[in-house]
């Protein structure tokens, strides 16, 4: 698999969880509706990853984003590398940890912690973080179709 098909597959991944996660939000609930949106900014993120190198199994991906800046990329490209990670940073490993087990220390499930409010942000970020992942996707796709 090319970098460029393995993108697209988690790319085509990011929106079949956004998917998720908005029939979830549309159907009250939010905390299905919370993981699948950061597991959809998680492959936004791991798309966008897999466009310049391999991708670790990990859900903490901020950083490696950030490594990605070190490249031969035009400004406007970093600039989306550096949302991407701070969209990455805020609803990342930790809250996919809340998501999918709940709080252990503060006895609360998943469903205790997320309302409608948390829910929509969540789906906001993943949705930003999509549009970052496809904008790049489709910059280098032209890029490499040009033969550069």
């Amino acid at each position: 698999m090319t970098p460029l098909e393995d993108a697209k597959y988690r790319e085509k991944l990011a929106r079949e969880h956004m998917e998720d996660a908005i029939f979830e939000y549309d159907h009250s609930r939010w905390s299905k509706a919370a993981l699948s949106a950061q597991l959809s900014m998680e492959n936004s993120a791991k798309a966008v990853i897999g466009l310049f190198g391999p991708v670790a199994k990990t859900h903490d991906l901020a950083g490696t984003i950030l490594e990605l800046r070190s490249m031969k990329l035009k400004d406007e490209q970093k600039r989306r590398l550096e949302r991407l990670a701070e969209l990455t940073e805020k609803f990342g490993v930790k809250e996919h940890v809340l998501a999918s087990y709940g709080d252990e220390v503060a006895l609360k499930t998943p469903r205790e912690i997320y309302d409608q409010s948390k829910a929509k942000r969540a789906l906001n970020m993943a949705q930003e973080a999509f549009e970052i992942a496809s904008r790049m996707i489709e910059t280098i796709r032209k890029r490499k179709k040009k033969g550069f």
